[in-house]
Protein backbone atom coordinates (compact mmCIF):
# COMPACT_ATOMS: atom_id res chain seq x y z
CA UNK A 1 0.00 0.00 0.00
CA UNK A 2 1.10 3.55 -0.17
CA UNK A 3 2.68 5.20 2.73
CA UNK A 4 0.33 7.70 5.31
CA UNK A 5 1.89 10.70 4.06
CA UNK A 6 1.49 10.22 0.38
CA UNK A 7 -1.50 11.70 -1.48
CA UNK A 8 -3.69 9.69 -3.56
CA UNK A 9 -2.54 11.29 -6.87
CA UNK A 10 1.16 9.75 -6.25
CA UNK A 11 0.30 6.57 -4.96
CA UNK A 12 1.90 4.36 -7.95
CA UNK A 13 5.22 5.94 -6.85
CA UNK A 14 4.82 4.10 -3.62
CA UNK A 15 3.65 0.76 -5.05
CA UNK A 16 6.20 0.68 -7.92
CA UNK A 17 9.06 1.15 -5.21
CA UNK A 18 7.87 -1.70 -3.45
CA UNK A 19 7.30 -3.69 -6.30
CA UNK A 20 10.68 -3.55 -7.45
CA UNK A 21 11.60 -4.25 -4.60
CA UNK A 22 9.83 -7.28 -3.50
CA UNK A 23 8.46 -8.65 -6.72
CA UNK A 24 11.58 -10.84 -7.81
CA UNK A 25 11.63 -12.07 -3.53
CA UNK A 26 8.17 -13.36 -3.56
CA UNK A 27 5.65 -15.60 -5.06
CA UNK A 28 3.39 -13.51 -5.39
CA UNK A 29 2.47 -9.73 -4.70
CA UNK A 30 -0.46 -8.30 -3.15
CA UNK A 31 -1.70 -4.34 -4.36
CA UNK A 32 -3.40 -3.49 -0.86
CA UNK A 33 -5.90 -0.87 -1.94
CA UNK A 34 -7.82 -1.63 1.24
CA UNK A 35 -6.24 -1.15 4.80
CA UNK A 36 -8.58 1.13 7.04
CA UNK A 37 -5.49 2.27 8.71
CA UNK A 38 -4.00 4.56 6.11
CA UNK A 39 -5.34 7.97 5.28
CA UNK A 40 -6.97 7.86 1.82
CA UNK A 41 -5.63 4.30 1.01
CA UNK A 42 -9.29 2.79 0.22
CA UNK A 43 -10.05 5.77 -2.27
CA UNK A 44 -8.04 3.77 -4.39
CA UNK A 45 -11.03 1.21 -4.67
CA UNK A 46 -12.57 4.07 -6.74
CA UNK A 47 -12.64 2.63 -10.44
CA UNK A 48 -11.14 6.16 -11.40
CA UNK A 49 -8.30 5.45 -9.03
CA UNK A 50 -7.51 2.23 -9.52
CA UNK A 51 -7.03 1.88 -13.25
CA UNK A 52 -4.38 4.15 -13.64
CA UNK A 53 -2.45 2.29 -10.20
CA UNK A 54 -3.15 -1.06 -12.16
CA UNK A 55 -1.67 0.14 -15.25
CA UNK A 56 1.47 1.62 -13.63
CA UNK A 57 1.97 -1.69 -11.68
CA UNK A 58 1.59 -3.72 -14.43
CA UNK A 59 3.45 -1.60 -17.17
CA UNK A 60 6.17 -2.01 -14.28
CA UNK A 61 5.82 -5.76 -14.00
CA UNK A 62 6.47 -6.02 -17.88
CA UNK A 63 9.31 -4.06 -18.00
CA UNK A 64 11.30 -6.45 -15.19
CA UNK A 65 10.55 -9.23 -17.48
CA UNK A 66 7.92 -10.51 -14.46
CA UNK A 67 4.89 -11.02 -16.28
CA UNK A 68 4.84 -14.69 -15.08
CA UNK A 69 4.55 -12.69 -11.40
CA UNK A 70 1.23 -13.51 -9.74
CA UNK A 71 -0.27 -9.98 -9.08
CA UNK A 72 -3.31 -9.64 -6.31
CA UNK A 73 -5.15 -6.97 -5.48
CA UNK A 74 -6.42 -7.22 -2.24
CA UNK A 75 -10.10 -5.50 -1.79
CA UNK A 76 -12.30 -3.99 1.42
CA UNK A 77 -15.14 -5.58 3.00
CA UNK A 78 -17.15 -2.55 3.19
CA UNK A 79 -17.72 -1.18 -0.35
CA UNK A 80 -21.50 -1.56 -0.90
CA UNK A 81 -22.65 -3.86 -4.15
CA UNK A 82 -22.12 -1.37 -6.83
CA UNK A 83 -19.10 0.01 -5.69
CA UNK A 84 -17.81 -3.37 -5.28
CA UNK A 85 -19.10 -4.33 -9.15
CA UNK A 86 -17.45 -1.20 -10.18
CA UNK A 87 -13.78 -2.06 -8.57
CA UNK A 88 -14.22 -5.72 -9.79
CA UNK A 89 -14.69 -5.10 -13.20
CA UNK A 90 -11.85 -2.40 -13.28
CA UNK A 91 -9.50 -5.74 -11.76
CA UNK A 92 -11.00 -7.64 -14.09
CA UNK A 93 -9.99 -5.83 -17.55
CA UNK A 94 -6.54 -4.56 -16.19
CA UNK A 95 -5.62 -8.33 -16.75
CA UNK A 96 -4.09 -9.34 -13.50
CA UNK A 97 -3.83 -12.50 -11.64
CA UNK A 98 -6.64 -12.20 -8.88
CA UNK A 99 -8.32 -10.38 -6.00
CA UNK A 100 -8.27 -11.23 -2.46
CA UNK A 101 -10.54 -10.79 -0.53
CA UNK A 102 -11.19 -9.29 2.24
CA UNK A 103 -9.53 -7.09 4.57
CA UNK A 104 -10.31 -5.77 7.88
CA UNK A 105 -13.85 -4.24 8.26
CA UNK A 106 -14.46 -0.66 9.95
CA UNK A 107 -18.02 -1.97 10.68
CA UNK A 108 -18.55 -2.35 14.41
CA UNK A 109 -21.99 -4.15 13.95
CA UNK A 110 -20.33 -7.55 13.41
CA UNK A 111 -19.42 -7.45 17.06
CA UNK A 112 -21.89 -8.26 19.51
CA UNK A 113 -23.86 -5.62 21.62
CA UNK A 114 -22.04 -6.94 25.00
CA UNK A 115 -18.22 -6.14 23.52
CA UNK A 116 -18.86 -3.03 21.05
CA UNK A 117 -18.38 -0.63 23.54
CA UNK A 118 -15.12 -2.28 24.66
CA UNK A 119 -14.60 -2.09 20.91
CA UNK A 120 -15.50 1.67 20.27
CA UNK A 121 -12.93 2.29 23.11
CA UNK A 122 -10.06 0.85 21.41
CA UNK A 123 -10.45 3.32 18.69
CA UNK A 124 -9.79 3.24 14.97
CA UNK A 125 -8.64 0.87 13.37
CA UNK A 126 -10.26 -2.56 11.06
CA UNK A 127 -11.98 -5.56 12.94
CA UNK A 128 -10.95 -8.66 11.88
CA UNK A 129 -11.09 -12.55 12.73
CA UNK A 130 -14.67 -14.77 13.54
CA UNK A 131 -17.00 -11.56 13.78
CA UNK A 132 -16.10 -10.94 9.73
CA UNK A 133 -16.99 -14.23 8.51
CA UNK A 134 -20.23 -13.73 7.58
CA UNK A 135 -19.77 -10.41 5.90
CA UNK A 136 -16.53 -11.57 4.35
CA UNK A 137 -18.47 -14.80 2.80
CA UNK A 138 -21.04 -12.27 1.44
CA UNK A 139 -18.10 -10.32 -0.78
CA UNK A 140 -16.53 -13.75 -1.95
CA UNK A 141 -19.82 -14.75 -3.56
CA UNK A 142 -20.20 -11.37 -5.33
CA UNK A 143 -16.61 -11.04 -6.61
CA UNK A 144 -17.15 -14.95 -7.82
CA UNK A 145 -20.12 -14.00 -9.39
CA UNK A 146 -18.75 -11.38 -11.38
CA UNK A 147 -14.81 -12.79 -12.52
CA UNK A 148 -13.99 -15.47 -15.18
CA UNK A 149 -12.35 -18.24 -14.16
CA UNK A 150 -8.91 -17.29 -15.14
CA UNK A 151 -9.33 -14.28 -12.27
CA UNK A 152 -8.66 -15.87 -9.20
CA UNK A 153 -9.64 -15.39 -5.57
CA UNK A 154 -7.85 -15.72 -2.65
CA UNK A 155 -10.71 -15.76 0.38
CA UNK A 156 -9.74 -13.77 3.74
CA UNK A 157 -11.75 -12.83 6.44
CA UNK A 158 -13.43 -14.93 9.51
CA UNK A 159 -11.16 -18.15 8.19
CA UNK A 160 -10.03 -20.20 11.33
CA UNK A 161 -10.58 -23.47 10.26
CA UNK A 162 -10.36 -26.12 8.00
CA UNK A 163 -14.07 -26.25 7.69
CA UNK A 164 -14.22 -22.56 7.41
CA UNK A 165 -11.59 -23.11 4.53
CA UNK A 166 -13.82 -25.81 3.11
CA UNK A 167 -16.63 -23.46 3.07
CA UNK A 168 -14.38 -20.80 1.41
CA UNK A 169 -12.87 -23.33 -1.55
CA UNK A 170 -16.50 -24.76 -2.16
CA UNK A 171 -17.89 -21.50 -2.87
CA UNK A 172 -14.62 -21.30 -5.83
CA UNK A 173 -12.02 -19.55 -3.93
CA UNK A 174 -8.75 -20.97 -5.76
CA UNK A 175 -6.87 -20.17 -2.42
CA UNK A 176 -7.23 -19.02 1.15
CA UNK A 177 -5.36 -16.48 3.44
CA UNK A 178 -5.35 -16.34 7.34
CA UNK A 179 -4.42 -13.56 9.56
CA UNK A 180 -6.62 -13.38 13.11
CA UNK A 181 -6.47 -17.10 13.40
CA UNK A 182 -3.01 -17.56 12.98
CA UNK A 183 -1.77 -15.34 15.78
CA UNK A 184 -4.53 -15.66 18.32
CA UNK A 185 -3.71 -20.20 17.60
CA UNK A 186 0.48 -19.47 16.16
CA UNK A 187 1.61 -21.13 13.29
CA UNK A 188 0.52 -25.39 13.90
CA UNK A 189 -3.09 -23.90 13.22
CA UNK A 190 -1.63 -24.20 9.31
CA UNK A 191 -1.05 -27.88 9.42
CA UNK A 192 -4.42 -28.74 11.43
CA UNK A 193 -6.35 -26.82 8.76
CA UNK A 194 -3.84 -28.94 5.78
CA UNK A 195 -5.23 -32.08 7.84
CA UNK A 196 -8.64 -31.34 7.99
CA UNK A 197 -8.80 -30.50 4.19
CA UNK A 198 -7.02 -33.55 2.82
CA UNK A 199 -9.88 -35.52 4.90
CA UNK A 200 -12.89 -33.75 3.14
CA UNK A 201 -14.17 -34.34 -0.18
CA UNK A 202 -15.05 -31.69 -2.67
Amino acid sequence: GKNKETPEEEALQDYSAAFRAIAPLVDYVALNISSPNTPGLRGLQAPEQLKPLLEGVLALRRELGLEQQPLLVKLAPDLDARELDATVDVIVASGVTGLIATNTTLDRNIVSEMNRAKVEALGMGGLSGRGLKIKAREVHRQVLSRIPSRIKLMACGGIGSGEDAAVALQDGAALVQIYSSLIFEGPLLVGRMNRDLAERTY
